[in-house]
């Protein structure tokens, strides 16, 4: 528990933490396989779990769970795709727990500009303000959105692509 948050009101609350660790997980290092638990699902949990009560005390309220694209599973990702997993159930159940109380929807993006995607130029990563644009525009209309119109091509794109395909795209 967050004590210090024990008492703080918020009517909206944006999950939108994460750690990348890209590379084959059979050589994945135990300490930053803890750490991308810990800050990918951890600290989703624990906040919610902290500042839910008060949120219920409050006449309208929304939870911003941002996962990713790669949620279904994507080689050379397994551990931070499997925490996006995690991300986007937790809230597809939290949304229907909290049905009439807390408006609650995940974002699953591809790359977005960030800090995590410094370095990663190409057509599909998307400028923050559009994005964040677009995924207000889905609060109480959609409990899971892809994202960006350019993730949700990529996202088509990629249901196509045999297992071979995805492993030499990831890799």
């Amino acid at each position: 528990m967050l004590k210090p948050l024990l008492d703080v009101k918020v009517s909206v609350l944006v999950n939108n933490v994460g750690n990348l660790w890209r590379g084959s997980y059979s050589v994945m290092p135990f300490d930053q396989l803890r750490q991308l638990l810990s800050v990918n699902i951890g600290s989703q949990v624990f906040l919610t779990r902290t500042l839910l009560p008060n949120m219920l005390t409050l006449p309208k309220t929304a939870i911003i769970n941002i996962s990713s694209i790669t949620h279904e599973g994507a080689p050379y990702l397994a551990i931070y795709s499997a925490s996006k997993g995690f991300n986007t159930i937790f809230s597809k159940a939290m949304s229907i727990e909290l049905l009439d109380k807390v408006d609650c929807i995940s974002i699953n993006p591809s790359a977005v500009a960030s800090r995590m995607s410094q370095g990663m130029e190409h057509f599909w990563k998307v400028d923050t303000d559009d994005f964040v644009h677009a995924a207000i525009s889905k609060l109480g209309r959609k409990k899971v959105w892809i994202g960006h119109w350019k993730h949700r091509l990529l996202n088509f794109i990629e249901s196509f692509m045999g297992d071979r395909a995805k492993n030499k795209h990831f890799k």
